[in-house]
């Protein structure tokens, strides 16, 4: 459920020694919609072709949740010079069921925002607003200049 803007804060130093391409994976908020079957596969697939599409052959990956495993996925398809992966979806052991409490709460969150999306601009517009909005996927929130 999110987008590039989480890499807002450090994209500027990132631009300043590398060439940055920054995406959303397809099916989230603000990215493209996905063309398949939702599956590993169909989100590595369009990483790949987004990739492809600007030219890099090889790249550094970094990704957070399901951007980390899919930068995984990539990285092993011989596509990663480095991979930085934030808490990676997929690492739960065989016959582990607790991934449903996490869908569960996904499912919450999705249910929530979803009525709220048609405003995300007004709300996201101040501080405190920002404060609110990710309260639950955020610890020690400090103030960045916008």
């Amino acid at each position: 459920m999110d987008t590039w803007r989480t890499w807002e804060l450090v994209l500027p130093a990132l631009e300043r020694r590398h060439d940055v391409l920054a995406l959303t994976l397809p099916g989230h908020a603000g990215g493209p919609p996905l063309d398949a079957a939702v599956s590993s596969e169909a989100f590595v697939d369009a990483v790949e072709r987004a990739i492809d599409a600007v030219g890099f052959e090889s790249s550094h990956l970094v990704g957070n949740s399901l951007g980390g495993y899919v930068a995984l996925q990539v990285a092993a398809r011989g596509r990663a010079t480095s991979v930085v992966a934030f808490a990676p979806a997929g690492g739960w052991a065989q016959n582990d069921q607790s991934y449903k409490e996490l869908l569960r709460g996904q499912h919450e969150l999705y249910a929530q925002m979803k009525p709220a999306a048609p405003d995300a601009d007004a709300l996201l517009a101040t501080p405190a607003g920002r404060r609110r909005a990710t309260q639950l996927i955020t610890t020690k929130l400090r103030a960045h200049p916008a």
